[in-house]
């Protein structure tokens, strides 16, 4: 809808709609979905381009499955792994510090 549509609307059915907005806020599982459909349409390119028998991308793919449970496990890491880490930390850390300092 263009922005002189909205401006030819009744006065009556704005108000309708700032009603029903202010009665049913975004929740957090509708912006869920809207952001899946902002992902979906993302990977449209990818859905042009994708192999003979395989489905395209849904809105739920990209939508956080809050209550379910994850059957992989994350990985252990090393003790070189966390100490690599722990460097790039303190470095990243150093060197904002370091631009404060008058």
């Amino acid at each position: 809808m263009s922005l002189e549509a909205v401006y030819e609307l009744p006065a009556s059915e704005i108000m309708y709609w700032h009603e029903f907005f202010d009665s049913n806020p975004m929740n957090s599982e509708r912006l869920d979905w809207i952001m899946g459909q902002n992902a979906t349409m993302i990977a449209d390119f990818r859905n042009a381009n994708r192999g003979k028998g395989k489905a395209a991308s849904t809105p739920s793919e990209f939508m956080p499955q809050y209550l379910t449970k994850s059957t992989s496990k994350p990985k252990a890491k090393t003790r070189e792994q966390k100490t690599q880490e722990a460097l790039a930390w303190a470095s990243a850390y150093n060197g904002m510090t370091k631009k404060r300092k008058p």
